[in-house]
């Protein structure tokens, strides 16, 4: 079912696990500023790679810390306006968040190689080229990549392929039923208390 998709939902939220760290919220674009998540110095960013648009988002750490125990929440990146159909976009975390003492977190140490350049683990090795250009386009857009904390990229999906199923549908019981205006069914009204 998945491999007909051809990207992600243009209102898909962006999900980041680091284990072990407690990110502190405050440290985070909230819901209360909207329009400052899409200045080059929010600490959290959605970037159209094609465009430059800063995308309007808040994010927000999973809410279960009691289920699943400090240093364990997950944080939601949420696009607040849609990402737009097929899209090449980039969610970007930059090192200006913070954990709850107020340290500077380390970037994963993948990303960190693969912002240095050296170091890179073998099974990083396929994704480099594909990260130069990311960190090229970035940069472009005047981010500067030793200032992040993370950024990953992806596509959204085309309209095309992701209302195929239900215009699909649709064609085939509009081909079983033809739509005739001069049908009325028969109905009877009772009255009801």
């Amino acid at each position: 079912r998945f491999d007909r998709l051809d990207g992600f939902s243009p209102a898909t939220p962006c999900l980041l696990h680091v284990e072990g760290v407690s990110i502190d919220p405050d440290t985070l674009p909230g819901q209360a500023d909207l329009a400052g998540s899409a200045s080059p110095d929010s600490t959290v960013q959605i970037i159209d790679l094609e465009t430059g648009e800063r995308r309007l988002l808040f994010a927000e750490l999973d809410s279960h810390e009691q289920a699943i125990g400090e240093g364990r929440r997950s944080l939601l990146v949420r696009p607040m306006e849609a990402l737009g159909w097929g899209r090449h976009v980039a969610v970007v975390i930059t090192d200006g968040i913070r954990d709850t003492s107020g340290d500077p977190i380390p970037s994963p140490p993948g990303f960190a190689a693969l912002v240095r350049g050296t170091g890179i683990p073998e099974s990083l090795q396929p994704y480099v080229p594909h990260y130069e250009d990311l960190f090229a386009r970035l940069e472009d857009l005047g981010l500067a990549v030793d200032d992040l904390f993370i950024a990953w990229d992806f596509w959204t999906g085309t309209e095309d392929v992701a209302h195929a199923q239900m215009d699909a549908i649709i064609a085939s019981v509009n081909a079983e039923f033809p739509i005739d205006p001069a049908f009325v069914p028969p109905y009877a009204l009772r009255e009801t208390r």
